[in-house]
């Protein structure tokens, strides 16, 4: 971990406003020689949804203690669920901690002043333009912002003599679809529509505007409307919205600033208020000169597009690529390309060794283990170690080692630079795959665009996860299919399969092969008095010796119940005899070493196929067959 770290954790890619802010807090961090950690995701108001799992998951990477300080967005994590989850946590530990727009027991707070911004507002329909009806659209229920803009509309229009119905309030969630929607319900109001609508932020206002002009109301001659914000949309938007400005990027700064003097353990005041001022325009009936004139616009406007077709033709063809990709490397060739889109100084892509893929594959011991424990923690868990799966700066991938997951970043990243790193979850529904890292971002790139490059990414992680899980599943299954339950040698499909692929390579190198023979001794015996997990011990220690004594590329069956087939290359007798012998050594080490109340030893008998000779491999299993019959009745005849 870093020092001299401070963690942002905000929702939202998509709006201009958190750019500006983390605009403010970044130049003033870096200015004091602070990195800045920002877990960011795109979850919305509810938690029920598995893609909102996924997106949420990102703020439990953080380990909170680790960071000199902490700034909470709270304003922009709508989902209250996941605000309580992060209160809690960061009031566990002693770290300096500022909620933005958002008050909370035990936390510093900064934030405007949303009352007397929203009364301004409010008193300047009822005064200035002698509006008596006036509706209003909330932000959620239980968003600390819009209460404060509700209980000004509210107290505005009671001192005016007004009595507010349940038909006049709307609540929505912030966003352009939640306008629409409010439009509908005023539309539809028992009482009619109200003369104006004052809304608790700039996004649904345009909705609500939209939602009107497509029924034929005209804003502001049937229905004036006010938002807040006062974003660059809303400034140019038909008609230009009256709105109240918000000191974003300032604010950002002070906050920041704020927060290091509690790091060194300055006095400070525990409590940002920042004023604002509304700005009056069109949308209300005020006819000001402000904005781009059409001119301006009409440039603006269509570069913009320009812009928006090409990020759009980029990302097009971007997933076109990704998803012909069927491995890693074919994905991380095809998105080289792409990665310069991102505008940042540099790019870790961060997954569990399991997404990247077991080293040893379904070959390691515990590899189903691994697998079901996989699948069993993948909703909410990071695994304690992360594998780089791309690491690239200056144009090009580099390596980038393994870490473990509390150091949040690669080795080569832990320096004393201060740096803006961008943490966003690698996901696909609830499934944790991993998460990105965008280092010294450019908070100017488009966020829609930047959440269309993740899940092109997220997508195309999970479906080369899938394939390679599907291919490993296969591969075990083909595995079980050639492979004895009890022993883990090959059965007699194995025997099928690699007896005559050793016979034919055996033949096109002019090397002798070896076919052993052998014959657990007594097993109905050991069956019959002692049962038969104890022939299963029998069988299993069989096996073992055989292994055990094995050359390397020999081939071990269990060709029926009791028997058993090894195959090697290269062998004379006398190498054959050392290799029986050292079967029959290691058999009495485990009589002795186990004190059996029986005596495991097989019978074996072997034959040697010569390169020039014209035997055919079924006629050299006979053989050796017959030999060890021929060695099992000089066992019987010693008893």
């Amino acid at each position: 971990m870093k020092k001299n770290n401070i963690a942002v954790f905000i929702t939202g890619r998509d709006g201009e406003a958190w750019k500006i802010l983390l605009e403010g807090i970044r130049k003033k961090a870096i200015e004091q020689g602070f990195s800045l950690s920002i877990f960011n995701c795109a979850g919305s108001l509810e938690i029920s949804r598995k893609f909102d799992v996924g997106e949420f998951n990102i703020f439990r990477l953080a380990e909170i203690d680790k960071f000199d300080g902490i700034i909470l967005v709270s304003s922009t994590i709508i989902c209250k669920e996941v605000e309580r989850e992060l209160f809690d946590e960061v009031k566990k530990h002693s770290v300096p901690t500022i909620s933005m727009e958002i008050k909370e027991d035990g936390l510093g707070f900064a934030g405007i002043d949303n009352y007397d911004a929203m009364r301004d507002m409010i008193e300047h329909l009822l005064d200035f333009h002698k509006y008596e009806s006036i509706g209003f659209i909330a932000g959620p229920k239980e968003n600390q912002e819009s209460i404060r803009r509700l209980n000004a509309y509210e107290d505005v229009l009671k001192e005016h003599g007004i009595k507010v119905q349940e038909e006049d309030i709307f609540y929505g969630n912030y966003g352009f679809q939640s306008g629409l929607e409010a439009a509908e319900h005023f539309i539809n109001r028992a009482s009619g529509l109200p003369r104006a609508v004052a809304c608790s932020n700039d996004e649904m206002a345009m909705g609500l505007i939209r939602g009107f002009e497509k029924c034929g109301i005209k804003v502001p001659k049937d229905v004036a409307v006010t938002g807040f914000d006062d974003i660059a949309d809303a400034v140019n938007y038909e008609p230009r919205i009256s709105s109240v400005k918000r000191p974003r990027e300032e604010l950002g700064a002070i906050v920041c600033e704020n927060l290091i003097q509690k790091i060194r353990e300055e006095e400070v005041a525990n409590n940002i208020i920042m004023k604002t001022e509304p700005v009056f325009r069109e949308s209300c009936g005020c006819w000001v000169r402000c904005g781009k004139s059409f001119k301006e616009f009409r440039h603006d406007f269509f570069v913009n597009q320009e812009k928006n077709i090409s990020n759009s033709t980029i990302l097009n063809e971007m997933t076109e690529q990704l998803t012909d990709c069927d491995t890693f490397d074919e994905m991380l060739d095809s998105l080289k390309d792409f990665i310069p889109f991102l505008k940042s100084d540099g790019l870790y892509l961060c997954v569990s060794p399991e997404v990247k893929g077991h080293p040893n594959g379904i070959d390691s011991p515990d590899f189903m283990g691994r697998l079901k424990q996989y699948e069993k923690d993948v909703v909410l868990a990071y695994p304690k170690r992360m594998a780089v799966l791309a690491a690239y700066k200056d144009g090009s991938y580099f390596k980038a080692d393994d870490f473990d997951t509390e150091q949040l970043l690669p080795e080569c990243e832990c320096t004393d630079e201060a740096k803006t790193y961008i943490f966003t979850p690698i996901h696909f529904q609830d499934r944790c795959l991993g998460y990105a890292i965008l280092v010294n971002p450019n908070f100017t790139m488009n966020g829609q665009s930047f959440y269309q490059w993740l899940m092109n990414v997220n997508i195309s992680i999970e479906n080369i996860r899938r394939k390679n899980a599907m291919n490993d599943a296969l591969r075990r299954l083909e595995e079980m299919y050639i492979r004895d339950g009890l022993t883990n040698l090959y059965n007699r499909f194995g025997f099928e399969r690699y007896s005559a692929k050793l016979y034919n390579k055996c033949k096109s190198e002019k090397k002798s092969m070896l076919i052993l023979f052998a014959d657990l001794n007594k097993l109905k015996h050991i069956n019959d008095v002692y049962g038969h997990e104890n022939g299963d011990i029998a069988i299993r220690t069989v096996a073992k010796a055989l292994i055990e004594s094995k050359a390397e590329g020999d081939v071990c069956t269990r060709f029926g119940g009791d028997e058993f087939i090894m195959m090697g290359s290269g062998y004379t007798a006398k190498k054959t005899e050392d290799l029986i012998k050292n079967v029959e050594m290691f058999l009495q080490k485990a009589n002795s070493d186990n004190h059996y109340p029986y005596t495991i030893s097989a019978s074996m008998g072997y034959y040697i196929i010569e390169p020039d000779s014209e035997i055919t491999l079924k006629e050299a299993v006979n053989k050796a067959d017959h030999s060890m019959y021929q060695a099992k009745r000089r066992y019987m005849q010693q008893l």
